[in-house]
């Protein structure tokens, strides 16, 4: 659904989020645990969270204990990202608007 709503809105979609391929290889070399906590700078859509989360209950943890945040600059995939941990049913996950490079804002 993002890649369709990129290409509508004339966008290359690796504005929007980090190519499921991608994500899937990150969770793998990185290996999440639950009670770990997983930040990303440049979240996009969420999808690299949401690849993390997956490897997690493919292992069999509780990811309730995951403590994930993110940060994105542009305010409409800020948005995305928000409606998208919505749909995947993500209860607690902290996510802040703003540059991670000009103005990155601090964890908690």
């Amino acid at each position: 659904m993002i890649r369709n709503f990129a290409s509508k809105a004339g966008k290359s979609s690796g504005e929007f989020y980090t190519p499921a391929e991608v994500g899937f290889l990150m969770a793998e070399v990185l290996q999440p645990k639950a009670g770990m906590s997983i930040c990303d700078w440049a979240s996009g859509s969420g999808g690299l969270l949401l690849q993390f989360i997956r490897h997690v209950k493919k292992h069999g943890g509780d990811v309730r204990q995951l403590q994930l945040h993110g940060q994105e600059s542009n305010v409409a995939t800020y948005n995305i990202s928000r409606i998208n941990m919505i749909l995947h049913g993500i209860p607690v996950w902290e996510h802040k608007q703003g540059d991670s490079l000009r103005d990155p804002r601090p964890l908690g």
